[in-house]
């Protein structure tokens, strides 16, 4: 959300993610609107941009030694060949290794 308040020197445009700024608002007494808690708020509109908290995960995870034996077995796979498995900074509870993840369909079973 991008909000503007005057601290009374002008408007000044702020971004703020849009539970927060939800979260600052308090019903009417009448119960039909609510008023922001902030006696400098002015206005507001919704933002364009999409942000993202956390990458998104890839819906193919291999760990390296299994990447490693599928790039030797098929080294013409597309994946392998267009680079689409890509080494991945994820947690995997009870691994320590690299892991590599990819977002594709394997032909194969598209039949």
């Amino acid at each position: 959300m991008n909000v503007a308040y005057n601290y009374g020197q002008g408007l000044t445009w702020e971004s703020e993610y849009s539970w927060n700024f939800v979260s600052n608002l308090k019903m009417n007494n009448s119960g039909y609107g609510a008023n922001h808690i902030s006696p400098y708020f002015v206005t507001c509109y919704p933002s364009t941009v999409t942000e993202q908290l956390r990458p998104s995960t890839p819906a193919i995870l291999m760990t390296k030694a299994v990447y490693d034996k599928y790039r030797k077995a098929r080294p013409n796979a597309e994946p392998v060949k267009f680079g689409w498995l890509q080494e991945i900074d994820i947690e995997v509870p009870e691994y320590k290794g690299e892991v590599f993840g990819g977002d594709f369909v394997f032909k194969a079973f598209l039949s």
